[in-house]
C-alpha cells in the first residue's frame, strides 16, 4: 500500500503513516497477529481523529437541525465504525491466515475512506 496523500496535519498525517505500515504489514505476512495490530492501529487513528475533528471541524454541530457538516460527520464517523466492525469479524473466525480477498478489500476500503472522507478536512484546522 503507498503512502497516504496528505491532509495538511503533521499528527493526522504520521498516524496515516502507521496505518499504512501496519497495512503493509498485513499484506505481506496474511497473519492474525498482523490484522489484529492493524486493528489497534486504525482503533487509536480513528478515536484521536474523531476527537480533533469534534473539536475544529463539528464543535457544536452534532446536534439540531440540518447541518451539511453534522451529516458529514456521521458518515465519516460511520465509515471508522464500519471498518473496525469487519475487522472485528475477520477475528472472531480465529483462523491464522487472513485471506488475501479480505486483504485486499480492508486496503481498498481504506484508501476509498481517506479519499473520500478525510480529504474533505485538509488543511481545515
Amino acid at each position: 500500500m503507498s503512502k497516504v496523500e496528505s491532509v495538511g496535519s503533521q499528527v493526522m498525517d504520521e498516524e496515516h503513516e502507521e496505518c499504512v505500515a501496519a497495512f503493509n504489514s498485513l499484506l505481506s505476512t496474511q497473519r492474525r497477529s498482523a490484522l489484529q495490530e492493524l486493528h489497534a492501529v486504525l482503533k487509536d487513528h480513528f478515536a484521536h481523529e474523531e476527537q480533533l475533528l469534534d473539536k475544529h471541524l463539528y464543535a457544536g454541530k452534532q446536534h439540531g437541525g440540518f447541518s451539511a457538516e453534522a451529516s458529514a460527520r456521521k458518515s465519516h464517523f460511520g465509515d471508522h465504525h464500519r471498518m473496525l466492525h469487519q475487522i472485528e469479524e475477520q477475528l472472531r473466525g480465529g483462523s491464522e491466515a487472513v485471506p488475501a480477498a479480505f486483504i485486499q478489500k480492508v486496503v481498498n476500503e481504506f484508501e476509498n475512506h481517506a479519499h473520500m472522507y478525510d480529504m474533505q478536512y485538509a488543511g481545515r484546522f
